[in-house]
């Protein structure tokens, strides 16, 4: 069964198939009108106001994660030096899509104060796809967002474990997460607010240490990085362009799923109670993409090939990239890798919990929400005895039923956001104002003022 499954989704996730997915979302950010431009001003607003500082907490603390690390050194391993050009550039159209899915979701919000594709996709009459939609994101949150991680963080820190120790590691994980759900959505918010801008910021203060260290190699580094991008050579067989392909394929395919770009899941941060236009939350929450993907991932992806040029290690080892270029920072390097998967894996639990209850909710509105709780806390106390390359492979399967009915909706959608996207047209220099989760500080509940049309309905 492990077999099939892992055949399935190397099937799935070809080569053509990405390079399809790359154009779509090249196409959805010309139809945005290139809100990346625009998105300046957002990160000028994003710090004046608790509001966006905890949205976009929450989608980083869902998307960031081992992968952020992991998946830039094996994209490197896989495709060479290259491969962090395209991750650049297929991450910088990813900031483009979520900005779309987020504009979506914020203009047809619910009066209650919720939503995500999954409420578009029903209030326009495609009911099924909602119901795939939400289930995919479910199964998916049970599987990304608890057994890999938990898996990834028991496995990493205390590798020596074995037979029942994996079930015993991995209850102590899920008590730790129990204490933190077990406040709903609110307390998992603060958590993320917390935990994440903090961890961001000793990542990237490691990364510089490490670029400062290498510094005889950076220059190098990049100009090997555009070299190898473009590189058309002819393989000894005379196959033009294989490195070339080689490049592309493994760094689009990291660029476009490390923000979780396309699967619709920062649209449900994004429809949460909230006051300002949709487009300023939309621009927020995109910035979420910015950070994860054009920020972190290609910052990691320099660190890698430098520290592998500094120390002539070669670039053909994932797990060789990433012990040698954190063990050139003294003192603290070889144990950061350690600290830094457990906070980014625990932050990724709680932030994918916030997403998935949502659409739990969505599935059974009259079922409580401890229910789906206990099932999360399950899938954390197993993950760490489950092998993590068959849930991976399975999740790789599950997100095209995320990506295909998402899609379709901002394929759908969006041509009828005119008034919304001609924001991002203007070239005026009005700050973009983002309020985002604005909570009255006497009495804790939330206040919303959608001057630009939400669905007005009871809930």
């Amino acid at each position: 069964m492990a077999h099939w499954i892992e055949t399935v989704a190397d099937g799935i996730w070809s080569a053509p198939v990405i390079f399809v997915l790359f154009v779509t979302f090249v196409y959805i950010t010309i139809q945005a009108r290139f809100p990346q431009r625009r998105l300046l001003s957002a990160f000028v607003e994003l710090f004046r106001g608790k509001g966006a500082y905890r949205a976009v907490s929450v989608n980083l603390s869902a998307v960031l994660g081992v992968g952020n690390i992991a998946g830039v050194a094996m994209a490197v391993a896989a495709g060479g030096p290259g491969a962090v050009f395209w991750c650049f550039v297929s991450g910088l159209a990813g900031v483009g899509v979520q900005f779309a899915e987020c504009l979506i979701c914020a203009k047809y919000t619910h009066a209650g104060g919720i939503g995500g594709p999954m409420y578009v996709l029903q209030r326009f009459g495609m009911k099924k796809s909602a119901f795939v939609y939400a289930s995919a994101v479910c199964l998916c949150g049970l599987l990304i967002g608890a057994a890999i991680p938990a898996n990834t963080v028991v496995r990493t820190v205390m590798p020596s474990l074995t037979g029942s120790q994996w079930l015993i590691a991995g209850a102590l994980l899920a008590f730790l997460a129990a204490l933190v759900i077990s406040g709903g959505g609110r307390h998992a918010a603060d958590f993320c607010a917390y935990v994440i801008p903090p961890t961001i910021a000793v990542y990237i203060c490691v990364c510089g240490g490490i670029l400062y260290i290498a510094r005889e190699s950076v220059g190098e580094a990049i100009a090997l990085i555009f070299e190898q991008a473009f590189a058309m050579r002819p393989a000894a067989a005379g196959v033009a362009g294989y490195g070339f392909a080689r490049a592309v394929r493994w760094g689009t395919a990291r660029g476009l799923f490390s923000s979780e770009a396309g699967m619709g899941t920062a649209g449900i941060t994004a429809s949460e109670e909230v006051s300002g236009s949709p487009t300023a939350r939309a621009l927020g929450c995109a910035c979420s993409a910015v950070i994860d993907t054009l920020i972190l991932a290609t910052l990691t992806g320099i660190c890698f090939v430098s520290a592998a040029l500094e120390t002539g290690m070669g670039f053909s080892d994932a797990s060789k990239l990433i012990s040698g270029a954190f063990s050139l920072f003294p003192y603290i390097g070889k144990y950061f890798i350690l600290i830094c998967v457990t906070f980014l894996g625990f932050s990724t639990i709680i932030g994918w919990y916030w997403v998935a209850d949502r659409a739990c909710g969505f599935l059974f509105p009259g079922i409580r929400r401890g229910f789906f709780a206990r099932i999360w806390l399950l899938a954390i106390l197993l993950g760490p005895s489950v092998s993590g390359n068959t849930i991976w492979s399975a999740c790789d399967i599950l997100n095209v039923f995320l990506l295909v009915p998402n899609l379709c909706c901002i394929l759908r959608m969006l041509p009828h956001c005119g008034a919304e996207l001609d924001l991002i047209s203007r070239s005026g220099r009005e700050p973009v104002k983002i309020r985002l989760f604005r909570v009255h500080e006497s009495s804790g509940t939330s206040h919303t003022n959608r001057p630009h049309g939400g669905i007005r309905k009871k809930a």
